[in-house]
């Protein structure tokens, strides 16, 4: 059996799979993007939103994914680790994904498709897929 690489998950609420990967031998790392979570708040976030233009950015989230997948490789040695992305997450994740593909080993976006007025097909997938495979949810 080869050993489980690092998983990074961004944007994601972590508890029962964290403990659940744990058991099986995995290696997982939860990132909480500035801003988000508790992770230091910019300034400005204290305030309304429409009291100044967006604070954190997509460019500022992938460079704190990369720091991440960085310092992932400096403490277990891996070139290369799974990246996860949850909604918001996953959309930064597809992001850091074009920019930084060599770092990564797998690429996983979960519900990282909204904001669409439009019907789309692959979402009605998903659904269908869903209601088949995850009774109860």
């Amino acid at each position: 059996m080869f050993p489980a690489l690092p998983l990074l998950i961004c944007q994601f609420r972590v508890g029962l799979w964290r403990l659940t990967s744990r058991r099986k031998g995995s290696c997982v790392y939860v990132i909480d993007i500035r801003g988000y979570g508790q992770s230091a708040r910019p300034p400005g976030m204290e305030e309304p939103p429409q009291n100044h233009p967006p604070i954190v950015r997509s460019g500022e989230a992938v460079r704190d994914i990369d720091a991440a997948v960085d310092l992932i490789g400096k403490r277990t040695g891996v070139s290369r680790v799974s990246l996860f992305g949850w909604a918001t997450g996953g959309q930064w994740a597809g992001y850091y994904a074009t920019l930084y593909s060599e770092k990564l080993s797998h690429l996983i976006l979960l519900n990282a498709l909204y904001g669409a007025d439009a019907p789309h097909p692959v979402m009605a997938m998903a659904r269908r897929w869903k209601t088949r495979h995850i009774r109860g949810i």
